[in-house]
């Protein structure tokens, strides 16, 4: 891992590199006071993340993370602020990948640095990564957009309606949990769903987010294509997301995994956006052979909508559980007892939504029709079977 910090206080560009020596020897710390100083150093060297100051002269945080962003989209983009402002955080939302606040321990510096390695460590072909990398949003169904608005609109509105909105959008959900696990609102606890993301955030700035949002579709509205996948994964995502809260043994897990099978799938909205044509033919290919999808994926596209998935979600800064489950979704190996956590839970209601469609590939892995046979006469008996 080569991490460049770019900051104009020597001082904190000192301890950062005493700390990394420390703490994260594997690490290959590049310093930078400057923005000018750090576009001159990512011309000349590889650079796997960029963490920046946010205030500094001549150039500051935003300013450089956009010449990063234009220039090396495969790059990670941190911000490193001791601002709070919840209006500079929505301006934030299209640049930086994710946002921590001084003074950040080195604990959890070291920590992010670990983390972001582990996610790029999943997917090294390098124009995929780029592609993940220069993502700022995802296409989201118009209609989602409709309610919400109405919904904001009206001060009578319940924060748990607009959750359930939010909900219904897995592109939007991921938006605004990226958002809310943020500095500008985390303050280092972890947000885990869309509800606590909600009553964190407050209404006025999802409506900024949401308007956001907004306009980025309608500088890349979706094709027809997109638009019909969109649907059929929305409500896929749904029936997922509902198994798994059913299947963990602990209600406590059930937002996790209810979160966790929302947006296990998303890669595929990646691939839908990013690659449209090769990936419409991947579709049509797995059809076509009875291969399951990830296989295809891996064949013509070099990597899956799983690892796709993780990674955006990875880089994005979201809970470890979520990225785990979307590497790990079409993983039956994990399926190892009838105690399942979260990743075993999105891997299970995978398997049982796709068999209601009578789909004859889930059924390679040994025993499995014996644990999702058992499984379906529990989910019949608490009534969701449908």
């Amino acid at each position: 891992m080569r991490v460049l910090f770019v900051d104009d206080e020597p001082n904190i560009l000192n301890g950062v590199s005493r700390m990394l020596l420390v703490e994260s020897p594997d690490t290959d710390v590049e310093l930078a006071a400057s923005g000018a100083e750090a576009l001159g150093i990512l011309e000349a060297e590889t650079v796997d993340v960029v963490v920046t100051d946010m205030r500094m002269p001549v150039m500051d945080g935003m300013q450089l993370l956009l010449k990063v962003r234009e220039r090396w989209p495969n790059i990670v983009r941190i911000v490193l602020t001791g601002e709070t402002s919840h209006e500079k955080a929505v301006r934030m939302v299209p640049i930086a990948h994710q946002y921590l606040l001084k003074p950040c321990s080195g604990e959890e510096l070291v920590g992010v640095i670990a983390r972001t390695q582990a996610v790029l460590g999943r997917l090294e072909d390098a124009n995929m990564r780029e592609l993940v990398g220069g993502l700022s949003a995802l296409p989201s169904l118009p209609e989602t957009y409709r309610k919400l608005n109405e919904a904001l609109d009206s001060p009578s509105t319940p924060p748990a309606r607009i959750a359930k909105i939010i909900e219904s959008d897995p592109p939007i959900a991921l938006k605004l949990l990226q958002l809310a696990n943020s500095a500008f609102f985390s303050r280092r606890v972890a947000i885990n769903d869309v509800a606590g993301a909600v009553v964190q955030m407050g209404v006025n700035t999802i409506r900024h987010v949401v308007l956001q949002l907004a306009a980025f579709q309608m500088g890349a509205k979706a094709r027809p294509s997109v638009e019909l996948h969109l649907r059929e994964l929305q409500g896929r995502a749904m029936r997922v997301a509902n198994c798994a809260s059913e299947l963990v043994p602990s209600a406590a897990q059930r937002a996790h995994a209810f979160m966790a099978g929302l947006l296990c799938d998303i890669g595929q909205i990646v691939l839908a956006t990013v690659q449209e044509e090769r990936w419409a033919n991947v579709v049509a290919n797995a059809h076509e052979s009875a291969l399951p999808l990830e296989v295809v994926e891996r064949e013509v596209l070099g990597a899956s909508h799983a690892e796709v998935g993780a990674l955006l979600m990875g880089v994005w800064g979201l809970p470890h559980f979520a990225v785990e489950s979307a590497a790990c979704h079409h993983d039956a190996d994990s399926l190892t007892s009838s105690k399942l956590d979260v990743v075993g839970a999105v891997c299970l209601a995978n398997l049982l939504v796709d068999s209601k469609k009578g789909d004859p590939g889930i059924w390679d892995h040994p025993n499995l029709r014996t644990i999702v046979d058992g499984y379906w006469n529990a989910i019949e008996k608490r009534g969701m079977g449908q």
